[in-house]
């Protein structure tokens, strides 16, 4: 039964900052609903030892707030398999769409952000 970790860096570079909270209901731009994302590590990356990943990430996302495509701009950990965990993690996930400057929900796209993996650490 394969391990879920959760995915939690990508918050700090996809969320909007508090000094941008005026600008959340007319922004072009789609973001993560949550910050709290589940995903299996990589086998390739568990076989190999390799203790973390980075991929940089870019979401097309529906006027609904669904993710219609998931874009790797760049696979910082090449051959491990990170970027289509981050696709495919990105994929499963619910965004807050765009806005126009009249305030309503549009096709848009996220900024592109950064996914951190790591394998799972037992708690003791």
């Amino acid at each position: 039964m394969p391990k879920f970790h959760r995915l939690i860096a990508l918050a700090l570079l996809a969320l909007p900052s508090s000094a941008d909270a005026t600008d959340l209901d007319t922004t072009p731009n789609a973001r993560p609903l949550s910050a709290d994302w589940h995903y299996t590590y990589p086998p390739k990356a568990e076989a190999a030892g390799v203790k973390e990943g980075y991929v940089l990430v870019r979401v097309k996302v529906s006027a609904k707030g669904e993710p219609l495509a998931a874009f790797i701009v760049k696979d910082e950990t090449p051959g491990y398999g990170f970027d289509e965990t981050a696709r495919e993690c990105a994929m499963h996930q619910d965004y807050i769409p765009g806005h126009d400057r009249k305030g309503r929900a549009i096709a848009s796209e996220t900024k592109v952000f950064r996914m951190h993996f790591e394998p799972w650490k037992e708690e003791k």
